[in-house]
């Protein structure tokens, strides 16, 4: 299967996306939000608390996170992300 190419985006879809960017506060608010949604408060605290007495260091975990997908599974998750990622919800 070949990967597709993402076509040129015209100015008026990047200042969208631009636009659509959400406040530091804003991101945060949702963020917990979801989190809330998923995983109840009892789990958002604990999540939320190894992050922050962890020392968590989001580039060492980057580098585990998909040691369990092929390169295949890496590749259809991107391509399927790539195609939502403009659809309006």
């Amino acid at each position: 299967m070949k990967p597709k190419i993402k076509p040129f985006l015209p100015p008026a879809i990047l200042l969208l996306e631009c636009l659509q960017r959400r406040s530091n506060a804003v991101l945060k608010v949702e963020a917990i939000d979801l989190l809330l949604k998923t995983f109840g408060v009892l789990e958002t605290e604990r999540f939320i608390t190894s992050i922050k007495s962890n020392n968590f260091d989001y580039t060492e975990w980057q580098k585990t996170l998909w040691d369990d997908k092929s390169v295949e599974e890496l590749h259809k998750m991107a391509i399927e992300f790539e195609e939502n990622k403009y659809r309006i919800q």
